[in-house]
């Protein structure tokens, strides 16, 4: 299952990198168009629609790469956000339905939790004595 955990967490790595750099595409593109028009209300409107959807795809790209990062660490946290993340992604046929379900299969599995279960009460040593 071990494997089937990385390729999750690959994949969130994945669609958070891709997400945030089509932020950055929308935004330049929205303010290239503006600037092209050469109307003040026009580069307004455009910047403003840009900016939004540039932070709306912003606050869905850094959850899957902070998500895909915890799988990596066997964080409980992780599991749960990227279990939420692959419902979100159910909606985006059909990659993100694919996705989706593979993700929501590999997280739900017995052997998932109680490896990210074991992996939190694994104590640790106490180094201040």
């Amino acid at each position: 299952m071990e494997k089937h955990i990385s390729v999750v967490a690959a994949l969130r790595i994945g669609f958070g990198a891709l997400s945030i750099l089509t932020a950055f595409v929308v935004f330049t593109l929205f303010l290239g168009i503006g600037m092209i028009t050469n109307d003040s209300t026009a580069f307004g409107i455009l910047a403003l629609i840009g900016g939004l959807s540039s932070l709306v795809l912003l606050l869905l790209g850094l959850p899957n790469i902070l998500g895909g990062i915890g799988l990596i660490g066997h964080k409980s946290w992780a599991r749960y956000l990227v279990l939420v993340l692959c419902v979100i992604d159910l909606m985006n046929v059909p990659v993100g339905t694919l996705a989706g379900a593979y993700g929501l299969y590999v997280l739900v599995q017995d052997e998932t939790v109680t490896l990210f279960q074991r992996d939190q009460t694994t104590v640790t040593p106490d180094l201040s004595s």
